[in-house]
């Protein structure tokens, strides 16, 4: 069990040009908030500073091996992310087009997904500890680890979403004063910290493939996926 003093953070990511929301996770406690991850301050404060002991980001870390024939990663197959194709290198990633002409969906989180983790690379989850590391996360495998049944959807079903993440984090002792029902953004933000918090605790599974730098395209290749273990449903 973490000291109450410890403070772990999740990002539910959003683009350049849109900002991300964050929930700092410190005790029972979370503490929502907001901010711009731009490209030319890619540096994660609360990470070198030791603010929080771990990041966990709902973004993509990397991008498939392109040598694999599968278009998208050992992780996103393992974790049901609704991704059926990445980009193999940086200029179809940076353009929002594959070279067939086919646009690049959810290209500005995985834009913006790919560049912190390569910025961030020093202090990338590979296993292990995860303390002072950045986790990438699935908050949609994560709610359904921890209810075991179907989930609302988010573009359909936001209230209800957002209700249910508050009485599943209520069922884990968990609590964010002043916020009644969460958005979905603040909600997978929420999801994040929750996660952070589990990989220090070691309570993770973590489906995909040990991440690999290519230096030729400043990419990180493959990566983890990091849930909590379903037990982890029971109580931290």
């Amino acid at each position: 069990m973490n000291k109450p003093d410890v403070i772990v953070l999740g990002i539910d990511a959003g683009g350049f040009n849109t900002p991300s929301w964050l929930a700092f996770l410190q005790g029972d406690q979370f503490t929502l908030s907001m901010a711009y991850l731009r490209r030319r301050s890619l540096a994660l404060p609360w990470l070198q500073s030791n603010e929080v002991a771990a990041i966990a980001v709902d973004a993509p870390q990397g991008l498939p091996n392109p040598s694999r024939s599968a278009k998208v990663r050992a992780c996103d197959r393992a974790a049901g992310t609704p991704t059926k194709r990445l980009p193999i290198t940086r200029m179809e990633m940076e353009r929002g087009a594959y070279d067939d002409g086919k646009k690049v969906a959810y290209q500005s989180v995985i834009h913006l997904g790919v560049d912190l983790f390569w910025y961030n690379r020093s202090n990338l989850y590979k296993g292990g500890s995860a303390k002072n590391k950045i986790l990438e996360i699935y908050p949609r495998a994560i709610l359904q680890a921890l209810v075991g049944k179907s989930i609302p959807s988010k573009r359909r079903q936001p209230v209800e979403y957002g209700q249910l993440v508050v009485e599943v984090m209520r069922e884990l002792g968990l609590c964010c004063p002043g916020v009644i029902i969460p958005s979905d953004d603040q909600a997978d933000a929420m999801l994040c910290a929750y996660t952070a918090r589990c990989a220090l605790e070691g309570r993770i599974e973590v489906p995909g493939e040990a991440p690999h730098s290519d230096k030729e395209e400043t990419v990180i290749r493959e990566g983890y996926i990091v849930l909590p273990e379903k037990k982890a449903a029971d109580g931290i």
